[in-house]
């Protein structure tokens, strides 16, 4: 749990994780940035997750700062052969915030879930840019993003898998759907797929729009 608490000066902080999943091991991690104060801040944070062979490792990122608040957060993730990797990012409450996970999928029967959540409101902004490298045969992976806008706030989701050329029999999907309570707010959302191999199963897709009126009470 990294939590902020300056109450003055402006300050930065820069946090770094190193997670190592060794063989045949599980892991459930709980990721916090907090940030008590409301005054101006900057949290630059990176985490990096190395899962060796046969290594589960389940990794919950809760992003819950102030709105004055600034962060930009990276992960990096490494799996080998046949390891399991499952996220769960919750983002909310900074002025502006970069997420970036990076997964590279190095082990064949490695498989990776990146699920996530933000909500937006004010005129505050979150980017979420992942990227999936599939440079092994045999990998799966999954994206599945939601994300909740309000006022006049922005969000870009920007999702991206490579399947390299030798990545025979990769599967992969990505999905981002996005809620607008206001007629303001703006999604820039941008799956991407960038293959090379001829034997995959590979799909993305996205959406954005407000409640029907029917469904207001």
């Amino acid at each position: 749990v990294y939590i902020s608490t300056n109450p003055s000066p402006p300050t930065a902080s820069h946090p770094r994780t190193m997670i190592i999943a060794e063989p045949e091991s599980e892991s459930i991690i709980l990721e916090c940035h907090i940030s008590l104060a409301k005054t101006t801040q900057l949290t630059n944070s990176v985490t990096e997750i190395i899962l060796n062979e046969n290594s589960n490792v389940k990794y919950y990122q809760l992003l819950n700062q102030n709105p004055e608040a600034y962060q930009i957060n990276s992960t990096h993730v490494l799996q080998k052969k046949n390891s399991s990797f499952s996220c769960i990012s919750l983002s909310k409450g900074p002025s502006i915030l970069r997420n970036e996970i990076k997964v590279k999928l190095a082990g064949e029967q490695s498989n990776c879930l990146l699920e996530g959540l933000y909500f937006t409101s004010g005129y505050q902004h979150i980017d979420n840019h992942l990227m999936i490298d599939h440079s092994v045969p045999n990998a799966k992976s999954e994206i599945f993003y939601k994300g909740i806008l309000d006022n006049k706030s922005k969000a870009v989701f920007s999702g991206g898998v490579l399947v390299r050329k030798d990545s025979q029999k990769t599967v992969a999907k990505q999905t981002d759907n996005n809620l607008l309570l206001s007629k303001r707010a703006r999604i820039n959302t941008k799956p991407m797929l960038e293959i090379y191999a001829v034997n995959v199963v590979c799909a993305h897709g996205a959406t954005a729009g407000s409640i029907a009126a029917e469904s207001l009470f």
